[in-house]
């Protein structure tokens, strides 16, 4: 008996400190999350002649999609975080758009204004 008392208070002891580790995990200190599209990758890409085909093969697929009644707008999203110093977070979108027959019409690189 009292050797199951132990193994039980043993158990107890454990999963409680396991409660402490989890939650004295922090954050990373930098995140990144989409695609970043730098500038000699967009070297080739030129309006009302790439397609969609030449986009994808070089950029890989967009993060995003918006249909519209003249074609196609693709989103590639990007943002970086600093934990520590949150003046250095980066955030743009590279935007595609193609017409109906999926024909590059323009492109252009958006960053926020900040407030």
């Amino acid at each position: 008996m009292k050797n199951i008392m132990t193994a039980v208070a043993f158990g107890a002891a454990l999963s409680m400190g396991g409660c402490s580790i989890v939650h004295s995990i922090s954050a990373p200190e930098e995140q990144t999350t989409g695609v970043q599209v730098r500038d000699d990758q967009m070297t080739g890409l030129k309006d009302r002649y790439s397609t969609t085909l030449a986009v994808t093969n070089r950029l890989g697929q967009p993060t995003r999609t918006v249909q519209s009644t003249s074609g196609e707008q693709w989103y590639y999203d990007y943002t970086h975080t600093f934990r520590s110093a949150p003046q250095n977070n980066m955030s743009e979108s590279v935007i595609f758009e193609f017409d109906r027959s999926g024909v590059m019409t323009s492109h252009k690189r958006v960053t926020p204004i900040a407030p």
